[in-house]
């Protein structure tokens, strides 16, 4: 199954990207960039990651979420990822990704997180 990117609004100034399926090195996957960066350029600067539906990532899938959490922040925003559980959250801790963006156990927790801050 190929990366599917949906995106929505949860609160005013919060919106989630719903990843779901394979993270890999592919034209899907290397839609999460460029995504983000529209988002930004519409002034959205709190950003959730929802990895609940990713059943495989890679390197380039990591890099994919690191390049992008990076740019958010250099915007002034704010990021986290959630739902992220199994052989996806080992990959993630592993690579240590987790220590550079934060994780949260669901999106609402993810929400109440970069709303407290």
């Amino acid at each position: 199954m190929t990366l599917s990117i949906s995106t929505r609004t949860i609160e005013p100034d919060v919106t989630v990207l719903e990843l779901s399926g394979r993270m890999t090195l592919s034209r899907e996957s290397n839609q999460v960039e460029p995504m983000v960066a529209a988002l930004l350029a519409k002034g959205v600067r709190k950003i959730i990651f929802d990895v609940a539906g990713v059943n495989y990532v890679d390197s380039s899938g990591m890099g994919q979420i690191a390049f992008s959490a990076s740019k958010i922040v250099q915007s002034g925003g704010r990021c986290q990822v959630a739902g992220a559980t199994g052989l996806v959250l080992d990959v993630f801790r592993i690579t240590r990704i987790d220590s550079v963006v934060p994780f949260a156990d669901t999106v609402e927790e993810a929400a109440a997180a970069l709303k407290a801050a």
